[in-house]
């Protein structure tokens, strides 16, 4: 539960467009339950091609994927998110949580123009 003073806000496209980037890498039992729950038949090369289209008509999304040392990153995930997302994927420092909730902070107010601090 969200409390109300909270600074939280969710993007449906947002969470569509990262559910999709990670797709192309996900094993198989959770490459399966993803494409369940956003209802993607096993082609889901014409649902990327679609979110990119609607991304090039002037709407901007900044999706950063953020991942720790110890997870192994598939190169179709890394070369799908930035191919059809301009995406990247970055490392999460591991000098602690201060110092990767600091990464994060950083990359979102760069990264939205100082919109969001």
């Amino acid at each position: 539960m969200i409390k109300a003073e909270t600074n939280t806000a969710f993007f449906p496209f947002n969470i569509i467009s990262l559910l999709t980037q990670v797709l192309p890498g996900a094993g198989d039992s959770i490459k399966r339950s993803l494409e369940s729950i956003l209802s993607y038949s096993k082609d889901v090369a014409c649902v990327q091609q679609a979110l990119k289209a609607f991304m090039s008509k002037g709407i901007t999304s900044v999706s950063p994927l953020f991942y720790s040392p110890d997870q192994a990153i598939k190169d179709t995930s890394v070369n799908t998110s930035q191919g059809l997302y301009g995406s990247r994927w970055r490392l999460i420092p591991q000098q602690g949580k201060r110092c990767q909730l600091g990464a994060v902070h950083t990359w979102v107010v760069e990264n939205t123009n100082h919109k969001i601090s």
